[in-house]
């Protein structure tokens, strides 16, 4: 009983960790984007590359569009081992990690007003995929009040 108590207590806590995760990025997001509103759409243009950049709409505006998808390597578990020693008592157990890739497909997009080129919206494919994009996005724009 106490074993199935302290499995479905830890299955709670990881469901919970991870929605905290995904609120608390979409929060980051909602403050990239309420920093960014008013901005010159050049600025950012200029930062992530004008010769990249794909004109595009994003909600009726025109929009700039950058490809910023990477490939990220990770170290992860990959195997385990345990056998018995027949040089000594008891087990020999490890771990064999391995390097994995992952594509991560991301695209960001910055809407503007045509006639006064500020900055009218944001959009990420993907904000977990993009952390390399938000901390571009957070080197540019200082944090205000702290």
């Amino acid at each position: 009983m106490k074993r199935l108590l302290k499995a479905t207590v830890a299955g709670v806590l990881v469901v919970g960790l991870t929605g905290c995760a995904q609120i608390g990025s979409a929060v980051n997001m909602q403050i990239h984007k309420a920093r960014i509103r008013g901005e010159p759409v050049d600025k950012f243009v200029d930062y992530f590359g004008r010769n990249i950049a794909v004109a595009t709409v994003l909600n009726g505006n025109p929009a700039y569009t950058w490809n910023a998808s990477y490939t990220e390597a990770r170290t992860v578990e990959v195997d385990s081992y345990a056998y018995y020693n027949q040089d000594r008592p008891g087990m020999t157990t490890g771990i064999v990690y391995g390097t994995r890739t992952f594509d991560r497909d991301c695209k960001l997009t910055i809407a503007y007003d045509e006639s006064t080129r500020l900055v009218t919206d944001l959009e990420l494919t993907n904000e977990f995929e993009c952390t390399q994009v938000r901390a571009e996005l957070a080197k540019l724009q200082p944090v205000w009040g702290f």
